[in-house]
């Protein structure tokens, strides 16, 4: 887990999805918004090591946005970024 937290604090974002991702963690709830976004991404959507795979997710979509992809969804990466966040956040305060 930490290995993960620490990979995707060194990762290299824009300012202005970082901030969406900030200003999304207040409405993100893990129950309805984690199967979405894992089936949205082409995952499976049960819950095993789902901070692992939400990241894998998320490095696509970086890589779709850097290769300025016609298939990269704005959407879809500020929801992983969101999801990712907010799994980080819940991983420390255990």
């Amino acid at each position: 887990m930490q290995q993960i937290a620490s990979s995707f604090s060194a990762l290299k974002r824009p300012r202005m999805l970082v901030r969406a991702a900030r200003a999304g963690l207040k409405a993100y709830r893990r129950e309805t918004h984690l199967p979405r976004l894992l089936r949205s991404a082409g995952l499976s959507a049960s819950a095993e090591r789902p901070l692992a795979r939400l990241c894998a997710a998320e490095e696509e979509c970086e890589a779709a946005r850097r290769a300025r992809d016609a298939s990269y969804s704005t959407v879809l990466h500020v929801g992983l970024l969101i999801a990712v966040l907010a799994e980080l956040q819940a991983s420390r305060s255990f």
